[in-house]
């Protein structure tokens, strides 16, 4: 009920940033059924297939050896049991050379309509910027995910050990010291290999999940030593603050070339981890301090059960505004990196690499426009999200 009354408060006084976070959150889940050259779901000699789910059909399945021999990979040309199409039938990458660098609102040969434009290689601006939106918004939030867990666990659990917890086992300090062995090196096998095999991604992560769990599981065991962790996260904020952040992805993106989605978001991660470890440690730190988690270990509370529900809660809601924020620096960065052409490889659809795109043909002012627009949009929206909440937050904390 509570949720509610604040979402229809929301709604009463910010309509137009409610309707863009609706639309973002559209534009997040439902891309692949808005826009596409592919069926949402369709039988095909008897046999269902999702594609929605997928990016093509089942490997060894008919309806993948019909499209490929009798369809050349085009999905119109089959004739299916039972198909939905998407909303709008355009594909982003389809490639009409014949197209390139039209003008909003003009023709194909072929009578085909380009209501933003087109690009190179005869690419639509507007499919473009659909799919480009989506892929800056997965992009952003798996990041920020990333860095989330990193940033939180480094700058909240360190310093609430130091505060509380000053003391820890043997077992447990040489548990996390293996732990953060593992980590460095998983990251010396990922610059070596250019990548880690799944399998052994999955192994190493099983091994560190194991060797942190045991280690504070046995946090409380004999024999004691004096460790204060938030020692470790200070050091590590210092030092990567005193590194130009885009210095240090300039040089991973030197090492790491032509990133994918995901392989991208790790990039940004590691220079955005920083950020939101000084922002936790700091109200970490200041919960730490309030008198009510004094009163709640003197009537006998464990220090795990207070964190879990009573600092970590507090935490997350102080940090939201800054989460928000950071969603809409990391598109512009990726935004920024990609027009540099050091981002998204070329052949991705993005926003940025569109924008790319037109440094080659610098009279077509649409495939910049547009594309911008949309990046400012974006960057505007969540900055206004997170003032809202931040100021929103202020009142509660005052009135309480």
């Amino acid at each position: 009920m509570k949720l509610m009354k604040t979402y229809k408060q929301y709604w009463a006084g910010h309509n137009m940033l409610m309707i863009s976070m609706h639309v973002i959150l559209v534009s997040l889940l439902f891309t692949g059924i808005l826009i596409g050259d592919k069926p949402i779901m369709c039988k095909y000699n008897g046999v269902w297939h999702a594609l929605f789910l997928n990016d093509k059909p089942a490997d060894g399945s008919q309806f993948l050896l019909d499209l490929s021999s009798k369809a050349q990979y085009d999905y119109h040309q089959l004739k299916y049991d039972f198909v939905i199409w998407p909303m709008i039938t355009m594909d982003p990458k389809r490639m009409e050379s014949n197209s390139a660098w039209l003008a909003p609102l003009s023709k194909n040969q072929a009578g085909g309509f380009f209501i933003l434009g087109s690009y190179d290689l005869g690419r639509d601006v507007f499919a473009g910027c659909i799919y480009g939106l989506h892929k800056s918004i997965k992009l952003s939030l798996l990041t920020i995910f990333i860095s989330g867990i990193l940033g939180i666990f480094i700058g909240s659990v360190f310093v609430y050990q130091s505060s509380r917890m000053n003391r820890i086992s043997l077992w447990s300090f040489l548990l996390i010291c293996l732990s953060v062995l593992l980590v460095l090196y998983m990251i010396i096998l990922f610059i070596e290999w250019k990548g880690i095999p799944f399998q052994s991604f999955v192994m190493l992560c099983l091994i560190l999940s194991i060797a942190l769990f045991a280690g504070f599981l046995l946090i409380n065991k004999n024999p004691m030593i004096d460790c204060r962790l938030d020692f470790i996260s200070l050091r590590y904020i210092e030092i990567m603050k005193s590194i130009p952040l885009i210095l240090i992805l300039l040089i991973l993106l030197q090492i790491f070339k032509n990133p994918g989605v995901i392989g991208l978001a790790c990039l940004i991660s590691v220079v955005y981890t920083p950020v939101i470890a000084k922002y936790t440690r700091a109200f970490t730190s200041s919960t730490c301090n309030e008198c009510y988690i004094d009163s709640l270990i003197a009537i006998g509370q464990s220090n795990w059960k207070i964190y879990i529900k009573h600092i970590l809660p507090k935490v997350l809601s102080d940090l939201i505004p800054i989460l928000a924020f950071g969603i809409a620096n990391i598109i512009l960065l990726e935004a920024t990196l990609s027009f540099l052409g050091l981002g998204m490889p070329l052949e991705e659809v993005s926003l940025g690499t569109m924008m790319y795109s037109a440094r080659s043909f610098p009279a077509a002012w649409w495939v910049v426009v547009f594309p911008g627009l949309l990046v400012f949009w974006l960057v505007a929206t969540l900055n206004a999200f997170g003032e809202l909440w931040s100021g929103r937050k202020r009142i509660r904390d005052y009135e309480a």
